[in-house]
Order: structure tokens, then C-alpha cells, then sequence
């Protein structure tokens, strides 16, 4: 899967990676943040940067029931002939003893769960979902690989569900040892003596560094041709990506061929040199020189390609042209690493 790049949250990328590879707590990490600090986004690339790890990414509805939703997403993602104990005890809340091994009764499990929850009278429905969540996690001891739950925009989340996700499955999955949970939203759930020995929570400031969204913008191919500008807009839109990435792709040229850099350094000089040293001849680099608009003639010693070179790049540099003069060459040289 080619991945989205991102903009650096390099703590809350290497606290997701540890707690997907680590057996010892913490097994539960939070994201909070306000509209537009890069929650969704940062918890998409978090799941796609574990392709092999079994996992669900729920992205909570207003208004929905979410808890059969939930144990239906993963009990299809992981098998429902994986979880004996927890189809049992849909069966036996149901009054349908021996239907849980039935494909065809498998198979209409959302509706089974919804069915369950339909009670009118709030904490016999809660009971219900205790029940539901002790078979689950009775499940979960026997799975080979930490199954990894990711929900996102927890704060659409009804009072039951915040309830029963708070007190019974977060204890749960503190305990168990066999699931990671993570959790985006401008909101989280409150953390609790009975789970938060086992959980982490990230408070997403936005992204303050010019030199990560000059990373970012390399990475998807925009020109930032006045870093100082950008730097301007990363302070007054205090961070926000979403904003941000608004404001780098209406207010940036998309190149077609990504430049390594706006300010090469020396290593990049060197190579730059070398490349047109190398790989041109005199006559394609005056050719060049007028395809940007560079009278060649002008330059001291342009009849030596050494001496020729040196001054053109010094000279593009101090005009402004350097990323017009790499960008021709690569399309001339795309075989070069420029």
C-alpha cells in the first residue's frame, strides 16, 4: 500500500510503533486534539504503517449503536470461528442455543448484536454488554497476534458506549495482554484507575517546524519557494496541518519532477557539479543556459567546461534560477541522481 506522507509527529508515530511491538504496557494510546490537527490522518498512516498486524480502524457516527458495530467489525476481521465463548453467549442472550456455529447464523451477527442491545431500559442493555465484553476478551486470550483497534472521532460517541468503552473494554484490554487500542477524537475517554496503569495519552499541538513541512512538501512534490513565507503561515495558523496543507497546495506550484532541495549543500553542490561536468557537453550546457534564459556569454571562461560550470551554477544561485537550471537537467539526465 503506498503510504500518505505525513507531517512529523515523530513522538506519536514511535509511542503507536512501540506499543504494536511491545507485550508490556502500554497497550492503549490516546490522540487528543482539536478539528484539524491531523488526528485522522496521523492514525490512518499509524494502521497502514502495520500492514501485517490483524487490526479495524472505526470511525465513530453520531447517532449510530456502536457497540454491535464494533465487536461485528473485528469478529469479521479476525473470524467469527476464532471466537467460540463470544457467539456462544450472543446465542444464549438470544435464546438460540446451538446456533453459533451456523455460517448462515454467522452471518447476520450485526443484527444478532443489535438485537441484544434493543432493550429500552439503560443498564439491563449495559449488563448485556458486560456479558458480551467478558466472552470477548475470553476470545482474545487465545489469539496468536495482537489484534489492534483504532477508533476515530470518539467524540461522537453516544454516553452508553463512552460508559461501557471506559469501564468494561479498556479494562479489558488492560488486562489481557492480546489487543492495542487507539483512540483519536477531540475528546478521549477519561482515564481510569482499573486501565490507566496500561495507557498513554498524546496531546496534538499541531506542527510548529517549517523544516518538517519542508519535508512534507518535497515528499508530495510542491515548490516552496520562500521557506520564510511558509514559516510566517505555519505561526499564524498555529500549526493546524489540515490548514496548512490547505494553504501549501493553493499557494504552491505542484512540480512534476520533486527537487531534492531549495538551499543545496555542499555535498548536493558537489554533486551537481559533477553531474554537469560529467554527463554535458560545452554545447548542451550553453544550449541549457538558453533554454532558462541565461546568456551564456556573460559568464567569465565559458569557452573551459569546468570553469563554465562553476560560474553558471554560481550564478543561476544568485538569480534565483538554481531549482529552473536542476529541473531541465533532470529531464534531460533522468537517469542521474541529482
Amino acid at each position: 500500500m503506498i503510504q500518505k506522507p505525513i507531517a512529523n509527529y515523530v513522538t506519536e508515530e514511535t509511542l503507536f510503533r512501540e506499543m504494536v511491538a511491545s507485550d508490556l504496557e502500554p497497550n492503549i494510546l490516546f490522540f487528543q486534539g482539536e478539528s484539524g490537527s491531523g488526528k485522522s490522518h496521523l492514525i490512518e498512516h499509524c494502521i497502514n504503517s502495520v500492514p501485517d498486524n490483524p487490526s479495524v480502524l472505526i470511525k465513530l457516527q453520531s447517532g449510530s449503536e456502536l457497540v454491535p458495530t464494533l465487536f461485528t467489525r473485528i469478529g469479521m476481521r479476525m473470524g467469527w470461528g476464532k471466537l467460540p465463548i463470544f457467539t456462544g453467549m450472543v446465542a444464549k442472550l438470544l435464546e438460540q442455543p446451538g446456533q453459533e456455529n451456523n455460517p448462515l447464523w454467522q452471518a447476520s451477527m450485526h443484527r444478532h448484536l443489535s438485537e441484544i442491545g434493543k432493550l429500552s431500559d439503560i443498564e439491563s442493555r449495559f449488563t448485556r454488554y458486560q456479558l458480551l465484553s467478558d466472552a470477548w476478551f475470553a476470545d482474545a486470550g487465545q489469539f496468536e497476534t495482537p489484534f489492534l483497534l483504532a477508533m476515530d472521532t470518539y467524540e461522537k460517541s453516544s454516553s452508553l458506549f463512552d460508559r461501557w468503552f471506559s469501564e468494561e473494554f479498556l479494562y479489558g484490554v488492560a488486562n489481557s495482554g492480546h489487543m492495542r487500542v487507539l483512540v483519536g477524537g477531540q475528546r478521549v475517554p477519561t482515564l481510569q484507575e482499573s486501565w490507566g496503569f496500561s495507557a498513554r495519552l498524546q496531546d496534538l499541538k499541531g506542527i510548529h517546524n517549517v523544516e518538517e513541512w519542508l519535508v512534507w512538501a518535497e515528499k508530495v512534490g510542491y515548490q516552496i519557494a520562500l521557506p520564510e513565507n511558509l514559516a510566517t503561515v505555519i505561526e499564524a495558523l498555529n500549526g493546524n496541518p489540515s490548514q496548512i496543507i490547505q494553504f501549501i497546495k493553493t499557494q504552491f506550484p505542484l512540480a512534476t519532477t520533486p527537487v531534492k532541495s531549495q538551499e543545496p549543500d555542499y555535498s548536493q553542490r558537489r554533486r551537481f557539479f559533477e553531474n554537469l561536468t560529467q554527463f554535458f557537453s560545452l554545447s548542451e550546457l550553453k544550449n541549457i543556459c538558453y533554454f532558462i534564459g541565461v546568456d551564456y556569454e556573460n559568464l567569465p571562461e565559458h569557452d573551459q567546461k569546468n570553469s563554465f560550470v562553476r560560474e553558471l551554477l554560481g550564478y543561476v544561485g544568485r538569480i534565483g534560477r538554481l531549482q529552473d537550471l536542476i529541473k531541465l537537467c533532470q529531464q534531460e539526465r533522468p537517469q542521474l541522481v541529482w
